[in-house]
């Protein structure tokens, strides 16, 4: 340290020199202290980090607790951070393990101060750390992900609370769209499945369609619950506050409410336990979900759903206004993944489309505990179907109903653009229990139609610029309230390759699902699309009730049981809906 006085004419007295010097001295002995003591903090955080890197993955959290609960522990995280930069980041997925779980602490700090640009610069640094480990093949915990992706979606809008910039409300869509992107490669186990394969919903949209994204949030992310976003036919993203936000409805309550709706809606009514009916429950949702976005849909025609968490597991046109079912709305219902996880949207189907029909009626037992009934009507189903395209369909039934005899029928010429199959479909938590029954299974249990191998099958017309456009799943469920099948569900069109796909959230009387499929296909045939198709084939069903001579319209005068909701229901429609 050099101290040059400038001023050579001011000339202390002695007795005044003598304290100048004394008190100078005293000034620079404490900033070298204070200078060793900064660099010794500066060398021990060093080592700390040389040592956590050192050792591996073990236990990283226990060994970076000091600088969480250090005196200065911003100052500390920071240096930390620089320290961890500097060593092979773009190669090293160890090093991002340490960098992003940094990053998220600085980010939580800044947060608890209320600065709310620092934490979020904090959280999308750690987000990016964890992109980073994702495209290395590294998946970190869905919790720990969840926490940092929705924590920072929670500052965005709290952000937007103050700011009001409508780039704040894209960048939590693209947030969120990042996680959902994650969940579903982590779910089919390919991380590939979503390059190259990216087309914006939003590019699409009509002058009468709307996109509702409400978002779920995890208890550790933050205060909210639910927030609802509404992103209108000009792409702009509005943000609803609805009534009850000012209650704070707790996230475990919502989804006890969601799931107490699924159990009403899919259980007979003899198994229901006694209270609330489907009705009610749906309707205590719409209140919640449909209810604060009403006005903004009275000139819409197609509603694009994006479920988050938990509503993956429910049909939104089964929500109740108190008057009529959302099925009955002047707007159809479709549902995506995500904004980013749709084939391209907006082609509609050919107008003499070539269609597959397969089924399997045969009775298959894979364990004590799996077991997949006879499915009786598959012949008279697809029948009814093929009477709709008498000189464009081929069947396949039982023994022909094979992995590889599928295979071949996509390399037929004219191609295949629809395929219809009448047989148990089946979505688990975890990708190795979701496949497709064929006549393989029946042979040998081990051999499945696997979302992979359908993806191979579906990837031959795609090549020969000749994809399926429309999948249908007659007999498909998912684990009752498993947010993790719904999610395989949920992503099977943009995973298997087709346009869009035709599914059950559970598993519906054959009777109702022959008789749906009929009114849905022949509306199709008649020119509608696919959502509307859907929707009026729904509609069809709602008409009708159970009798001593089967399945038989209502009379004028009698009201429709919510019975009936359970028939009509599961059905949604996922990917396309042109």
């Amino acid at each position: 340290m050099v101290i040059s006085v400038q001023d050579k004419s001011w000339t202390p007295s002695n007795g005044n020199s003598k304290k100048m010097r004394q008190s100078l001295l005293l000034i620079l002995t404490v900033l070298l202290s204070t200078q060793n003591a900064l660099a010794d903090e500066s060398a021990q955080i060093k080592r700390l980090i040389d040592t956590v890197y050192s050792q591996g993955c073990q236990n990283i959290d226990q060994q970076l607790s000091p600088l969480f609960s250090s005196a200065n522990p911003i100052k500390g995280l920071r240096q930390a951070i620089f320290f961890t930069q500097a060593k092979s980041l773009h190669t090293d997925n160890f090093v991002l393990e340490i960098l992003y779980r940094l990053q998220w602490q600085l980010g939580k700090i800044f947060k608890s101060q209320e600065k709310w640009e620092q934490a979020s610069y904090a959280y999308q640094q750690a987000k990016q750390a964890l992109e980073r480990l994702r495209k290395m093949g590294i998946k970190p915990s869905q919790t720990v992900s969840q926490q940092v992706y929705y924590g920072l979606v929670d500052i965005l809008f709290t952000r937007y609370e103050k700011e009001k910039r409508q780039g704040l409300l894209k960048e939590v869509v693209e947030t969120v769209e990042l996680f959902k992107q994650a969940e579903l490669e982590n779910y089919f186990q390919d991380d590939c499945l979503v390059t190259g394969n990216a087309d914006r919903v939003e590019n699409h949209l009509g002058k009468q369609t709307a996109i509702f994204y409400p978002i779920l949030f995890p208890k550790a992310a933050g205060t909210r619950s639910v927030e609802l976003l509404l992103i209108s036919p000009n792409k702009k993203i509005k943000w609803i506050k609805p009534p009850w936000r000012s209650v704070n409805e707790d996230i475990s309550n919502f989804k006890e409410k969601v799931e107490a709706f699924r159990r009403a809606l899919e259980n007979p009514p003899r198994e229901n336990p006694p209270g609330k009916s489907a009705k009610q429950h749906g309707n205590a949702l719409y209140q919640l979900l449909l209810k604060p976005i009403e006005n903004q849909l009275k000139n819409i025609k197609v509603l694009v759903f994006v479920p988050d968490g938990i509503l993956r597991t429910i049909p939104l046109v089964a929500l109740f206004d108190g008057q009529a079912f959302v099925v009955d709305k002047h707007y159809a219902v479709v549902t995506i993944p995500g904004l980013s996880l749709t084939k391209s949207v907006g082609t509609p189907l050919r107008k003499n489309p070539r269609i597959l029909l397969a089924g399997m009626s045969q009775a298959v037992s894979l364990t004590k505990s799996v077991y997949f009934s006879q499915l009786s009507k598959t012949q008279e189903a697809l029948r009814a179907i093929q009477r709709l395209y008498p000189d464009h369909n081929r069947v396949i039934q039982d023994e022909e109903f094979l992995i590889s005899q599928l295979k071949q029928e996509m390399y037929k010429i004219p191609s295949n653009t629809i395929v219809h199959l009448h047989t148990h479909a089946t979505f688990g938590k975890e990708q190795k229990d979701t496949f497709l029954l064929t006549y393989n299974t029946k042979l040998d249990q081990n051999d499945r139609l696997t979302m992979d191998r359908l993806e191979d099958i579906f990837s031959i017309g795609e090549l020969r610029q000749s994809p399926i456009e429309l999948l249908t799943l007659g007999a498909c469920e998912t684990a009752k309230g498993d947010e993790q099948a719904a999610l395989g569900l949920a992503g099977v069109a943009f995973k298997s390759g087709a346009k869009s796909v035709l599914a059950t959230l559970w598993r519906v009387d054959e009777r109702f699902t022959s008789k749906l499929m009929e009114g849905f296909y022949k509306r199709l045939k008649a020119g509608q699309s696919r959502v509307h198709a859907l929707q009026g084939a729904q509609r069809e069903i709602m008409s009708l009730k159970e009798s001593r001579e089967g399945i038989v319209p209502r009379d004028g005068s009698e009201k429709t049981s919510s019975l009936i909701a359970r028939y009509w229901a599961p059905f949604i429609l996922i990917g396309d809906w042109f």
